[in-house]
């Protein structure tokens, strides 16, 4: 068995000559370069891009305006997967109606930052991690009859008939 640096190509000798000559050629060429660089900018754009954005963030509103957007970016838009637990389901539900995300939840009922994430996507919570999330947003387990609670996980208003 030969090692993977020993492999030879599979072209023959000519075309990888061809496409080397190519490669060179095309290096070569400044335009080419300039477009598989993307666009190149001069100096003066450069200049009044870096004045313009040195202005906007000296400006405290446009900060704010910034910061806000950016902590506004995932609220209330996580998926609910079909697959997962309903009470996960459930809490995901509720976080997506009090605007609030997955890493302030796990912080604020004492968890990892990815653990609410991994029970959206892979894995089962434990009861008492479920219970300190759902406390978070003022929402705690209860045991209910079979057949009481919708696909969120929450209870019906109406019971089910026993």
């Amino acid at each position: 068995m030969t090692h993977p640096s020993q492999h030879r190509s599979t072209w023959p000798s000519a075309r990888r000559d061809r496409q080397r000559q190519r490669m060179v050629a095309q290096n070569a060429d400044p335009d080419f370069v300039a477009r598989r660089r993307g666009a190149v900018w001069s100096a003066e754009r450069r200049a009044a891009k870096a004045a313009e954005m040195t202005e906007r963030n000296a400006d405290p509103a446009f900060h704010d305006k910034k910061v806000r957007g950016i902590a506004m970016r995932k609220r209330g838009r996580l998926q609910i997967p079909v697959h997962c637990h309903p009470l996960v389901r459930g809490l995901v539900a509720a976080m997506n109606a009090q605007m609030t995300t997955q890493r302030e939840v796990g912080r604020r009922a004492g968890l990892s930052d990815r653990t609410v994430a991994e029970w959206r996507l892979r894995t089962m919570p434990f009861v008492d991690a479920l219970d300190a999330a759902l406390n978070t947003l003022d929402l705690e387990l209860a045991i209910v009859p079979i057949g009481s609670r919708d696909a969120n996980g929450f209870v019906n208003r109406r019971r089910a008939t026993p």
